[in-house]
């Protein structure tokens, strides 16, 4: 019979064949790949993403719905191409470590299991491949080729994690397959890397030795993730074993500090999530302080350095039994950035991308009054073009370091925001969204820093940049605000009186309040101004639903949750009365935003019980 689900083109499999052998060691281009609309894994999701997050079956039912349709197929019941169609509709994440223990034993599915293996390898469709590379690639009859096949599916991230699970299961009598998976981190990155360490922390006594736990921490810690891949590396690797002898093999030590760098973004991971993290860092502290002077050092180590200035009041505030660890560790990682970093190495850095915006970070907070002209030099309005140059980091070590005399250099670039950021050809690309980032930063911090040491009329055209239509801009200001020598001056006093100023006659305007101004008050504004907007909170608010469909886009959705959480904070009679209002209000995203503030107080009050 023929199979109606066949379409044109070659399977997942060859091309995946294809593309290895034209580039056996670069990573694997999966953007012409076959789109498979009827697999959740479908467009729109990097390769591996959906698995990599999911958590359990999302259908209990689909453990005895497979289990079915296999034994209908050897039963001949249905055809291969039935049997195709109905798994490329089943996820096989969330049903496969239940399918296998019932499927593997039993002897009246293993030439089921062998047309999954061959499926696995001619079909177009993601989950069906999978099913074939978990129930398939076991059969009874485990050649050489199945192994080889099998590496060659780990390279395609949506296959990793069940290529890696199938080929651990055989490593007991192949030996050699722990170091040809270790192998594969070079080539992949985000969820294929992800996949990869998840296996081997399953799997940990194939990981042991200590030179594959060097391969491995060699291959997967040049590029930082997200924390998650870095995490499970930590816990799998000796860490302080391999930060002993670090020093001096120079690929190790990238790893290690790629590996730590990606915990100290802690975007889904952080050190805290290791089972020692003082001892963790601490011996990482001494590893880099016994490397030889580069800029990649230095970076480590003011990354590290950030990390702890940020750690150490939380874990000082609620009392840690860690806190006093990361409080010495703190002072002995400040004192070493300062000793690492002397001109000659941070002027190498001043002139790199990469290392740029560290170097700025340790002139400034190190007090390097010796690289002042180097900072002058490179902030000129024609070295704009990267978009890096005159980064705002740069621009507040600068000032820091310079005070008034940096009032030259700030001219010099005034002409950049003047004439704003020039068009170019990629606008559409993520690349030109972080370009006009970092040009908002940069502005951000000018006028910051012209509102500082300006004369007076300069320093009043630049605090209209908190008005601006940027939210960027504006938060980026008034977050920095507090903790500059400006708080408090008649300069901020000023532009918030005029803001205040400017509510209360807009307060019957059909459009409702500036939500800049706003802001303005609620972050700057003293108890009487507060009280203010709490008691005309209906009046400042629009009267009608408008705005962007997604709320968090929509200036005035986040004008009105600030206003709930400064009634939430206030804990004033007026507050009360505002919230009150809000949760009967005729706007029903007013009302959906108290909805969905409520539940943050629900979950805060939870967590603090």
């Amino acid at each position: 019979m023929t199979n109606p689900l066949s379409q044109d083109g070659p399977s997942i499999f060859r091309l995946i064949m294809k593309r290895v052998h034209a580039d056996p060691t670069g990573f694997l281009a999966t953007s012409d790949f076959p789109k498979d609309h009827d697999d959740r894994a479908g467009p729109g999701f990097a390769p591996g993403l959906l698995d990599g997050l999911a958590h359990g079956s999302e259908k209990p039912s689909d453990v005895d719905a497979v289990v079915n349709a296999l034994s209908l197929r050897s039963s001949g019941d249905i055809e291969l191409f039935e049997l195709e169609s109905f798994l490329g509709g089943v996820r096989a994440i969330g049903s496969v470590d239940d399918v296998l223990p019932l499927v593997i034993p039993d002897k009246h599915l293993a030439d089921v299991r062998r047309e999954l293996w061959e499926l696995a390898r001619t079909t177009r469709r993601y989950e069906v491949a999978k099913w074939g590379i978990a129930l398939g690639s076991r059969s009874p009859v485990e050649a050489d080729e199945t192994v080889d096949d099998l590496l060659l599916f780990a390279r395609h991230p949506e296959f990793t994690l069940f290529a890696a699970n199938s080929l651990l299961h055989r490593a007991r009598s192949r030996s050699d397959i722990p170091l040809r998976l270790a192998r594969l981190l070079s080539v992949h990155d985000l969820w294929g890397r992800y996949h990869l360490l998840r296996q081997f922390a399953a799997w940990p006594e194939y990981f042991v030795d200590v030179e594959i736990q060097r391969d491995i921490v060699v291959r997967a810690g040049q590029v930082s993730l997200d924390g998650r891949s870095e995490l499970a590396l930590a816990r799998l690797v000796d860490l302080p074993s391999l930060m002993e002898v670090a020093a001096d093999d120079h690929d190790l030590a990238e790893g290690l500090m790629g590996t730590i760098d990606g915990l100290l973004q802690r975007a889904a991971a952080s050190p805290m999530d290791l089972d020692d993290p003082v001892g963790t860092l601490d011996s990482y502290t001494d590893m880099l302080e016994t490397m030889n002077p580069s800029p990649r050092r230095v970076d480590a180590l003011s990354s590290l350095d950030d990390f702890l200035r940020s750690e150490v009041p939380r874990l000082l505030e609620s009392s840690s039994a860690e806190a006093e660890g990361f409080e010495q560790l703190a002072g002995r990682v400040a004192l070493l950035v300062d000793a690492v970093s002397n001109d000659d190495i941070l002027r190498e850095m001043l002139a790199t991308k990469e290392h740029y915006r560290c170097a700025c970070t340790v002139i400034g907070r190190c007090g390097k009054l010796g690289l002042i002209d180097d900072l002058d030099r490179l902030i000129q309005p024609e070295l704009n073009q990267d978009g890096y140059i005159v980064h705002g980091i740069g621009i507040e070590a600068y000032v820091d370091l310079a005070g008034a005399r940096a009032l030259p250099a700030l001219k010099r670039i005034r002409e950049l925001f003047a004439a704003g950021l020039p068009a170019r050809e990629e606008d559409d690309t993520w690349q030109a969204s972080h370009r006009k980032h970092m040009y908002r930063v940069t502005y951000a911090a000018w006028c910051l820093a012209m509102m500082e040491v300006g004369d007076d009329q300069s320093a009043r055209d630049a605090a209209r940049a908190l008005h601006s239509d940027s939210q960027t801009v504006r938060d980026l200001i008034l977050w920095r605000l507090p903790q500059s020598r400006l708080f408090g001056s008649e300069l901020v006093v000023d532009t918030v009186r005029g803001a205040f100023e400017r509510i209360q006659d807009q307060q019957f305007d059909p459009d409702g309040a500036n939500p800049a101004d706003v802001s303005l008050v609620i972050k700057l504004g003293d108890t009487s101004a507060h009280d203010w907007l709490l008691d005309h909170f209906d009046e400042i608010l629009p009267p009608r639903d408008h705005g962007s469909d997604r709320p968090g886009d929509d200036p005035q959705y986040r004008m009105l949750r600030s206003l709930l959480m400064l009634a939430v904070n206030s804990e004033s009679t007026a507050g009360d009365l505002a919230l009150t209002r809000a949760r009967s209000h005729a706007s029903e995203r007013t009302r959906e935003c108290m909805a969905s503030v409520d539940r943050s107080l629900a979950y805060r009050k939870q967590t603090t019980d």
